[in-house]
């Protein structure tokens, strides 16, 4: 249908659509049902792979698997096509569902999903998969939050970003790579409408893309920030009046009593999960609604006039609200009753020292671990590598020039030759400087003062580094202080099979399946992959769970709230003081059993 273009002057105000909320909501929620569906079915698939394997799980340690195996071949068609379903449901859908809010056509969810997965045809060509690849894994590592919830938690582990800043120039690309993926993705932000609403292949839209942002891209900025700032203001306004309401509920129900007091702050805390949920269901819609309006002004051609949805239509709400609130209310009341199973006690977890003592001192120095003990951490964790004549030292790199100035890898150099090195101090106007530090010297130093998280590093990581280790710790009679930890997982399944009565920890940064059940005893979790579930699932299987490298104070207040066993930590002076501060709260029922609701919620709960 020809169209007269549309002023892009005349701003229309978003709330005029806050009609279409009943029928949004009713779409997410059918939508989501039906991904979970779908998650299960992958789940099932995946499990039934991993099975001919006999394998449980597969892990960042069983990448040469995935890339040669026939089984890993077909997890990674199995998962391109769960891919390819998200971004049907995420992107394509949600365009057609803008379209037909603004111009208030009949919102038929089946309808939707058929033509939605009817236009996946028009990404058949290597470009199409390119932009697949393109939407669902580099836009969530470059922050950009139009990609697909089934990547949308993707990161770089920290290991990875802090090899990168320790090199300017390294910094330097990754920082401009984020930057270009950025604004790729802004050039090119209308290239999924021109392919579901102009009937365009991907690569024709990519064109129609560009030429409509070069030619518009002023007034784009000043409207969807518009978009972005009336959404903040809304989300300050609900809260606001949201904490009103509870402030009010809490004077009327008072919170002298035990029950009532926890009624209250658990209430308060559901309701405010729920409202939360719900406000990040409606935020992406309108999201692609407000997009859609901009490109439909954009263009000549329109699919209709624009309407708006009569604010009446929110009467459909009220049913679902009562029914949400009086479930809110009895999940409370039962809460207040049964408070410890629903919000147990924070836990106690156990502060371990990255690289010797964190920031407090050297790196992989028996001063670092000295430090680190004064201050209060429980453990420490080393790496070690072995030296060209057969011994084993500290280090993290695969040479010392970070910490020492010299360029030679560890495994060509001996260790007369190594121990002429000083190791500089961490903090930046430090003195202090000591020299490389060998296995034996720094057992020395932690029996019975410290246990030891030894990593196994490096190139020279190997099954004689596992025997070798083993006999030196088994010498210092530090068996039961020793956790024996690696990035590659085959070393530690083979000290597990043949030295069964060493501890060991699988350091682990991406895993699928059932990852409790790997091959260790204790399983390191990079930060990302520490969630409720997965701790949940570890420890259902008597295994203890670690975070690796926890160093911003609300991400410690996180995992102490879900009861993970230990944290390795740089900054060890604040977990320290994190965990005290809990441990002192505790010294009031009322606050802590506050503090318990709020963790609970926010660190365990939160979608």
């Amino acid at each position: 249908m020809k169209f007269k273009r549309k002023s892009n002057q005349k701003y229309i105000p978003l709330r005029n659509y806050i009609g279409s909320v009943p029928d949004i909501l009713r779409y997410q929620l059918i939508t989501k049902f039906w991904l979970l569906v779908i998650g299960v079915i992958f789940e099932f698939g995946r499990g039934t792979i991993l099975w001919t394997t006999s394998r449980s799980a597969v892990s960042s340690g069983d990448i040469p698997f995935l890339m040669t195996s026939v089984q890993g071949g077909l997890w990674i068609l199995l998962g391109i096509g769960l891919l390819i379903a998200y971004m049907v449901i995420d992107i394509n859908a949600m365009i057609l569902l803008s379209s037909k809010v603004i111009h208030q056509q009949p919102i038929r969810v089946r309808a939707i999903l058929k033509e939605s997965f009817q236009s996946i045809q028009k990404f058949r060509s290597p470009f199409g998969f390119f932009l697949i690849i393109y939407v669902a894994f580099l836009l969530p590592i470059a922050g950009v939050g139009l990609g697909i919830t089934l990547t949308g938690s993707l990161y770089i582990p920290r290991f990875i970003t802090e090899f990168i800043a320790q090199n300017q120039f390294y910094e330097l690309l990754y920082q401009t790579a984020l930057f270009l993926i950025f604004v790729i993705s802004f050039y090119f932000i209308f290239l999924f409408h021109c392919v579901i609403l102009e009937d365009k292949n991907a690569r024709a839209a990519r064109k129609e893309a560009g030429r409509l942002m070069r030619n518009h891209w002023k007034n784009f900025l000043v409207r969807y920030g518009r978009f972005l700032f009336a959404t903040i203001v809304t989300g300050i306004l609900l809260v606001g009046i949201l904490g009103g309401c509870l402030f009010i509920v809490g004077k009327i129900v008072g919170t002298y009593h035990m029950i009532r007091f926890r009624f209250v702050i658990v209430f308060s805390a559901i309701l405010v999960l729920v409202v939360t949920y719900l406000y990040s269901l409606l935020f992406t819609p309108f999201q692609w609604i407000e997009l859609t309006r901009i490109y439909e002004s954009y263009t000549e051609k329109d699919e209709g006039k624009e309407c708006y949805p009569r604010t009446s239509n929110l009467k459909k709400l009220v049913v679902p609200s009562v029914g949400i609130l009086l479930l809110c209310i009895v999940f409370s009341v039962v809460a207040a009753y049964r408070f410890d199973a629903f919000f147990p006690e924070i836990g106690n977890a156990m502060v371990i020292a990255h690289r010797g003592g964190g920031t407090l001192g050297n790196e992989n120095s028996v001063r670092g671990l000295e430090l680190a003990i004064q201050e209060g951490a429980g453990a420490s964790e080393i790496d070690v590598q072995r030296t060209k004549d057969g011994y084993y030292v500290l280090n993290h790199d695969a040479n010392f020039d970070r910490v020492a100035g010299e360029k030679r890898n560890v495994w060509n150099r001996t260790l007369q030759e190594i121990k002429q090195l000083q190791i500089r101090d961490n903090h930046p106007f430090a003195v202090n400087h000591t020299e490389v530090c060998t296995i034996d010297e720094i057992l020395s130093a932690a029996k019975n003062q410290a246990i030891l998280y030894i990593e196994l590093k490096g190139k020279t990581a190997d099954k004689q580094m596992v025997d070798d280790l083993y006999r030196i710790v088994e010498s210092h009679d530090m068996l039961d202080q020793v956790v024996f930890i690696s990035l590659k997982y085959p070393l530690i399944s083979y000290m597990e099979q043949n030295y069964p009565n060493a501890e060991t920890g699988y350091l682990c940064y991406a895993a699928f399946g059932d990852i409790e059940d790997l091959d260790a005893d204790q399983l390191i979790l990079e930060e990302e992959m520490a969630t409720p579930l997965n701790i949940d699932k570890i420890h259902e299987a008597g295994k203890k769970v670690f975070v690796w490298t926890v160093n911003k104070p609300l991400n410690m207040l996180r995992f102490y709230s879900r009861n993970v066993d230990g944290m390795i930590t740089d900054e060890v002076e604040d977990c320290v003081d994190v965990k005290e501060m809990l441990m002192f709260l505790k010294e009031d029922y009322e606050v802590d059993e506050f503090i318990r609701v709020v963790a609970r919620t926010v660190f365990v709960w939160w979608p």
